[in-house]
């Protein structure tokens, strides 16, 4: 199917262990998982609406092993009222963030994107940690509709395609698959599967 119409969202790849660990048990209208576009690219996300602060625990297993995610706000909430929210990770409790940025899409333009971050964990191999991950809202957060996208723990580099675009966002939404296969293609190999 190269076209998807919704009304809100399409139809979700599934979520990767690390989202799961930390909304178990968590889940309601503020922390959830869902669809959320930033800049036209709608991903899979651990939704918070700031405030929130959701901790896990992970063991990193090897000095290569980081956490990586993309950070955005909800361009359905650009033009709402609203001055950002604050994104942080923290590991073991410390007062001291291992990665901070502040994301405000209304007030400017270079945060109206996916923004890809990243904690080395290298530090930790073979130690179980706890990590934290923060939305800190400003004077107002009623539209604080904040979201970690690609949130995984990994040792290869982050990979920011959407496999949906959103191409249409009037009253319906249309989305382009990305990844459609063509209408014929040649195979050079057929493996019977019982």
């Amino acid at each position: 199917v190269r076209y998807i119409l919704a009304r809100q969202y399409p139809i979700l790849d599934d979520y990767n262990s690390l989202p799961k660990q930390l909304v178990a048990g968590r889940v309601s209208g503020a922390i959830n998982l869902r669809a959320m576009t930033v800049d036209n690219q709608t991903r899979s996300t651990l939704f918070e609406h700031a405030p929130s602060t959701l901790t896990t625990s992970v063991t990193p297993q090897s000095t290569q092993t980081k956490v990586k995610f993309s950070i955005g706000l909800d361009q359905e909430v650009w033009d709402k009222a609203g001055d950002g929210v604050k994104f942080s990770v923290t590991i073991n409790g410390s007062p001291a963030a291992a990665y901070s940025r502040w994301v405000d899409p209304k007030h400017s333009s270079s945060d109206q994107h996916w923004l890809d971050g990243e904690v080395d964990l290298g530090a930790y191999k073979g130690k179980k940690i706890d990590l934290t991950f923060t939305t800190e809202p400003g004077e107002n957060n009623l539209f604080d509709f904040s979201g970690w996208s690609n949130l995984r723990l990994t040792d290869e580099p982050l990979k920011t395609d959407s496999q949906y675009k959103l191409v249409y966002d009037k009253e319906v939404h249309i989305y382009e698959n990305t990844q459609v296969f063509p209408r014929a293609f040649l195979v050079s190999n057929v493996e019977t599967a019982l």
